[in-house]
């Protein structure tokens, strides 16, 4: 399961491109949960420029509160970190779509995690229960976070109804950790580095001895800015392994993205 966020499809269609100087005044923009505040004056013509970018991320100006307002859950901050980036803005959508974890991979993953049934298990990012169902089937007392509450039928569902199922709807970032997991298994959203974010926090929550199993964008086997390099670095002090999942794995979930499995 994993939810909002997640890679985008390799088709998405190009809505606009931006200019370095509207791409600068959004990096100067304040973005705080779901609004977004230009931080300076702008003569007309660039203000416009800067107004359009932003409607076309998917904000709607609010006159009384004097700030741009995203949808709940739309993640303003990582759409524009991307806009950014790439100098255009992409079909939102697409970019936010939720892929579901393939059942075979959700299993694998299963395996991997070493699960029994005395184990309390983490699923960060339940989404509609993909990795859940396996985990339950293999005996496991699992703890679920999800963002999105039209998941949570679906994530219920996925138990079987089981008492072993716990859940909180939160943004699994705002969750305080506890060190009493014997295993998190997890799909976490990809988009601007959060798949590392998700995955540093979930360490978190590890007993001694416990073990992650996480799938992630395949860019962090190259990417080279400093983000990256650390986690990399993370990830062979802690003895862990990143393998490169196969190509096409998440197709029949709508993405042709490449992804790798940790394994901590």
């Amino acid at each position: 399961g994993t939810h909002g966020g997640h890679p985008a499809k390799i088709e998405s269609r190009t809505l606009m491109r931006i200019s370095q100087e509207v791409a600068a005044e959004l990096s100067g923009a304040t973005i705080e949960n779901n609004t977004l505040t230009l931080t300076r004056d702008l003569d007309r013509k660039l203000y416009l420029e800067v107004a359009k970018a932003i409607e076309c991320l998917g904000g709607k100006w609010d006159k009384r509160a004097k700030c741009h307002v995203f949808p709940p859950l739309s993640f303003p901050e990582a759409l524009v970190d991307e806009a950014i980036n790439s100098g255009e803005i992409v079909d939102v959508v697409k970019e936010l779509q939720f892929y579901q974890t393939p059942a075979s991979l959700a299993l694998e993953m299963v395996q991997l995690a070493n699960i029994n049934p005395e184990s309390l298990v983490l699923e960060p990012s339940a989404g509609h229960g993909r990795i859940v169902k396996p985990l339950i089937e293999a005996g496991a007392s699992v703890f679920a976070v999800e963002v999105n509450p039209a998941c949570v039928p679906h994530l219920v569902e996925s138990a079987g109804g089981s008492a072993r199922l716990e859940y909180e709807i939160n943004d699994f970032l705002q969750v305080a950790p506890t060190r009493i997991f014997d295993a998190v298994v997890m799909n976490p959203p990809f988009q601007g580095g959060r798949d590392i974010k998700h995955i540093e926090h979930a360490l978190k929550f590890l007993k001694e001895g416990g073990r992650l199993v996480a799938v992630m964008a395949a860019g962090i086997l190259f990417r080279l800015d400093r983000k990256h390099v650390e986690f990399r670095e993370r990830v062979e002090e802690l003895g862990g392994t990143i393998t490169p999942i196969p190509e096409g794995t998440f197709a029949e979930s709508g993405t042709n993205v490449n992804t790798v499995l940790v394994v901590i």
